[in-house]
């Protein structure tokens, strides 16, 4: 149903988005019984789900400029700060030097 339901909307035809159903049917063949459902479908609940919002020239232009903004701020120096070395040695080396910094406090105080 779904898959068909996003052509109403595609198609020239004007379809209505809500409509009523009706569902009757019998126990038996040989039933005098028969049992009825009405359903409201309500179509427009689905309606522009599929669809992405339309972006115009300005829009691009405005993405590229803050692509452009969040890169500047990765420069330091006029260059690019790359690291090349591993996640790992460069947290080991940050800590050997906070360490480093510690002891050489602490040997000043005793001198």
């Amino acid at each position: 149903m779904l898959d068909s339901l996003f052509q109403r909307y595609s198609s020239k035809d004007q379809y209505p988005g809500r409509t009523q159903a009706t569902v009757r049917y019998a126990e038996d063949h040989d039933s005098n019984k028969v049992y009825s459902y009405n359903y409201d479908l309500d179509f427009n609940v689905f309606f522009g789900m599929h669809w992405v919002g339309s972006k115009s020239f300005d829009d691009l232009v405005k993405a590229i400029e803050g692509v452009q903004g969040t890169m500047k701020s990765w420069t330091t120096d006029n260059g690019l700060k790359a690291y090349t070395k591993d996640f790992d040695e460069r947290v080991k080396e940050a800590s050997d030097r906070r360490v480093n910094v510690i002891l050489e406090r602490k040997i000043d105080e005793l001198r």
